[in-house]
C-alpha cells in the first residue's frame, strides 16, 4: 500500500472526532460523529468504545477491537487540516 494511505497515528478527540496521521506526514480531522448508532457503529453509543479506536497492524488503517474498520482512502479523502469535516 502507498504509504500515502498508511495511517500511523490516530486519536480519538471529543464529539467523535478522529485525529489521524499518514505516513506520508499528512494530518488532519475527520468527524465520525453522524455515524453513531447507525449499524455497526452503534458500538460508539458508548463514547469509551469510540476512544478505543487503534491502527490495524496489517492494513494500516483504524479499526475498534476487530468489529468495524475504515478504509484509508475515503478517510484520506475526507481527511480536514484547517478544519474539522464530516466523513460522509
Amino acid at each position: 500500500m502507498d504509504n500515502k494511505f498508511k495511517i500511523v497515528n490516530c486519536s480519538a478527540q471529543e464529539n467523535y472526532i478522529l485525529k489521524i496521521t499518514f505516513a506520508d506526514g499528512e494530518t488532519g480531522f475527520v468527524d465520525l460523529a453522524h455515524l453513531v448508532g447507525k449499524g455497526v457503529f452503534s458500538l460508539w453509543n458508548n463514547i469509551n468504545e469510540f476512544k478505543k479506536v487503534s491502527i490495524d497492524p496489517i492494513v494500516k488503517t483504524v479499526c475498534w477491537e476487530g468489529e468495524i474498520d475504515l478504509d484509508p482512502i475515503t478517510i484520506r479523502e475526507h481527511l480536514s487540516i484547517s478544519h474539522k469535516r464530516s466523513l460522509a
